[in-house]
């Protein structure tokens, strides 16, 4: 049997009372959630403007939840520049080029589409081959987390909602795990 919620509307999300998938809501509303999962809604009432507004099943990409494009971009600028200037970094910076323009603008491609956005990044390149690509380099646990220091770092200063960073870093963690491939 589905469960109801309600509440007033006073916001344009519902995260404080279901699973933090932004919506739209429109303030005097109220909003039922229905389902078994809390992430089904249906507006109780007409919003002011007449229109009306019945989404079920809504799903936000992670593209979407930490902010598009212009968060992909301010993330990877901030990891580089991490990576540049973090003296423990070095151990990875010397795994790139001299001038990082080429690789910041692939990691930003590849972001995008990895985190749901558009298909930047496999049109031009294919399939992503992560391991195959990076097999010419050294990656253990020193160099993993290295990477995740750098990535970390850029996070906290790029992605406000804490919710979605920390379900990216989640996601992220375990691909850095994966791209090991020595002891």
């Amino acid at each position: 049997a589905a469960e109801v919620w309600r509440r007033q509307a006073m916001t344009s999300a519902h995260n404080n009372d279901c699973c933090g998938v932004w919506v739209p809501a429109f303030a005097g509303t109220t909003v039922e959630f229905v389902g078994t999962r809390r992430c089904h809604y249906i507006p109780s009432q007409q919003p002011a403007s007449g229109l009306t507004m019945t989404i079920t099943d809504v799903t936000i990409s992670m593209f979407d939840r930490i902010g598009g494009s212009a968060t992909i971009d301010a993330l990877v600028d901030r990891f580089y520049d991490r990576m540049d200037t973090l003296p423990e970094a070095k151990i990875i910076r010397a795994m790139h080029a001299d001038d990082l323009g080429l690789i910041r603008d692939v990691l930003k491609r590849y972001l995008t589409e990895w985190t749901g956005g558009p298909k930047l990044y496999t049109p031009e390149k294919g399939h992503p081959r992560l391991r195959q690509r990076h097999i010419g380099f050294a990656i253990g646990d020193a160099e993993r987390d290295t990477w995740l220091l750098c990535m970390r770092g850029a996070m906290e200063e790029t992605i406000a909602d804490p919710a979605a960073r920390q379900d990216l870093d989640k996601a992220i963690s375990g691909l850095a795990d994966w791209m090991r491939n020595r002891q």
